[in-house]
């Protein structure tokens, strides 16, 4: 039995159907997957981005702590040395004010011999 021009056209309309069918089914599999694959690009950006700025406020917080000390011993040393000028200059006037009262001592003895005090 041969096929008619009807019946090729049938065929035709069946076979494009499908072709159709099986080209969106595939596109849709496609868009999918791309989908997925570009979902799953971006979670990993995502994870290598946030390591390294993770790794970044790290090296920052360790170079801030390390500046911070510094600074404290130098304002220790700092202060250490003021601490200790301070105290020289205490010592010096706690001598003088000695010396001062020790003077006064003389000089009412010798108003006294003078005559000048009574």
């Amino acid at each position: 039995m041969a096929l008619t021009k009807t019946d090729l056209k049938q065929i035709d309309q069946v076979v494009g159907k499908r072709v159709k069918q099986e080209i969106g089914s595939a596109k849709e599999e496609i868009n999918q997957n791309i989908d997925k694959k570009i979902g799953s690009a971006k979670e990993e950006i995502n994870e290598n981005v946030d390591k390294e700025i993770d790794s970044v406020k790290e090296e920052i917080n360790q170079n801030v702590d390390k500046k911070i000390g510094s600074a404290k011993k130098e304002i220790i040393e700092i202060l250490s040395r003021e601490i200790a000028d301070l105290a020289r200059i205490n010592r010096a006037v706690i001598d003088k004010v000695d010396k001062i009262d020790e003077l006064e001592k003389r000089i009412i003895r010798l108003e006294e011999r003078a005559g000048i005090r009574v």
